[in-house]
């Protein structure tokens, strides 16, 4: 899914994630320490730990129930380099949808990439907007992917749109403002839900327009295709911590999400689960007479490099945690990394529980590990 050649330029400048209104990042740490339990416990939440071998050495795998549910996502990921202007992937959708768009300018002249809503029937027909991000356009691929999340994890617009008879509307009219010059990228992350059929078109233009008329559709190119309609967008985990340090692997076959391409009329596979929402609870039962303890939670890319958020819920409130060291910047982290997601404490004859919302970020290669301990 990356840009090829990847780009992780450490300082060319920060991310704007402090001024987002009401979210709190957890100031990354790093540190090198064995992975004991009562060595993670002491370690705040948003530390990087360093190990000296893989992470996942004397962590025992986990096989958990996943169920598929929720809303339908299209993916628009091919093709992933855009040479010219054209229709990336279109489909007609009614109740909740998710929009992931990952586009990269590869033309010679800028692009504005955007996502339009057309109604095709007689009568207007209302559009709701529950969550959106935005990311880009940037070089600073990692730092796109993060951005996006970032603000998808901390919005919750709730605003609805009207998308006239016969008419169409910009999805986010924020997306696609900024033109892509050569070389930068734009991912967009948007949750809707439609109350009739609607069209909804994911397109690059020279021109900001939300008149598709003469449109043409642009081939997927090399690779495999990353472009569709996928059915139950919405995965939810829930794991049992056993006894011992135990890990929990995400981001893989064969729950790789399967669906079809409306534009290409043939079955497409979600490699890496890219717009999926992974709602995962994890939860400890102590035993009555076992002494208090702490659940350690920490996650691990286990690909070539991670970047992105999580979602560390509490009550009715979230805060997200930045997946990669240091919190802006666009880098990524390594195989050899974690970071501390969430503590809970354990007491005898009780279940803690820590309820996370992930999802696979763009620029970031799969599959990922949540390590449990305690």
């Amino acid at each position: 899914m990356p840009p090829s050649p990847w780009k992780r330029r450490r300082a060319a400048w920060q991310w704007p994630l402090r001024g987002l209104a009401g979210l709190a990042l957890a100031a990354a740490s790093a540190v090198s320490l064995p992975a004991r339990a009562a060595t993670l416990a002491a370690l705040p939440v948003g530390a990087t730990v360093h190990y000296a071998g893989n992470p996942l050495s004397g962590y025992q795998p986990l096989r958990v129930p996943v169920a598929a549910v929720g809303r339908t996502l299209l993916l628009c990921d091919t093709p992933e380099a855009v040479s010219r202007p054209g229709l990336l992937y279109r489909d007609r959708v009614q109740g909740p949808f998710r929009v992931f768009l990952y586009a990269l300018d590869a033309a010679r002249t800028p692009l504005h990439f955007t996502v339009v809503v057309s109604n095709p029937s007689a009568t207007p027909i209302s559009l709701e907007v529950t969550r959106a991000g935005i990311g880009g356009p940037s070089s600073q691929y990692f730092g796109v992917a993060t951005l996006a999340q970032a603000h998808y994890f901390a919005s919750r617009p709730l605003r609805w749109i009207t998308v006239p008879a016969g008419g169409s509307v910009f999805l986010d009219p924020t997306l696609g403002l900024r033109a892509a010059h050569p070389g930068q990228l734009v991912n967009a992350i948007v949750d809707a839900s439609a109350v009739a059929p609607l069209w909804v078109s994911a397109v690059a233009e020279r021109r900001l327009s939300a008149d598709l008329h003469g449109m043409p559709l642009l081939p997927p190119g090399p690779g495999p295709l990353m472009r569709g309609t996928f059915p139950n967008a919405d995965f939810d985990v829930g794991a049992s911590k056993p006894a011992g340090p135990a890990y929990l692997l995400v981001g893989q076959n064969p729950r790789y999400l399967h669906g079809y391409s409306w534009v290409d009329h043939r079955v497409t596979i979600d490699y890496g689960n890219y717009g999926v929402l992974y709602n995962i609870r994890i939860y400890a039962t102590l035993p009555r007479l076992a002494h208090p303890g702490r659940l350690s939670v920490l996650f691990t890319g286990r690909g070539a490099g991670y970047a992105g958020l999580a979602l560390l819920s509490d009550g009715r409130a979230g805060r997200p945690v930045v997946l990669a060291p240091p919190a802006y910047g666009g880098v990524a982290l390594s195989p050899g990394e974690a970071v501390v997601l969430a503590h809970a404490a354990l007491r005898p004859g009780r279940t803690a529980f820590v309820d996370l919302e992930w999802m696979p970020a763009g620029a970031s290669t799969l599959p990922a590990a949540f390590l449990l301990s305690g």
